[in-house]
């Protein structure tokens, strides 16, 4: 979550906001809770244009 750039960019109490809502869901997700960690798959698209 920390090398997202919404997180990166956003100020201290947005930051907080961000950890406290993940933190809560970890707590509180069945799926999740009690877990050392878990996998958060992401997709990263990228795009190229040929100016012309």
């Amino acid at each position: 979550m920390a090398s997202r750039s919404y997180f990166i960019t956003a100020d201290d109490s947005g930051k907080k906001e961000i950890t406290d809502a993940v933190r809560a869901l970890i707590a509180e997700h069945p799926d999740l809770r009690g877990e050392a960690s878990f996998a958060l798959p992401y997709v990263t698209r990228t795009f190229r244009a040929r100016l012309q």
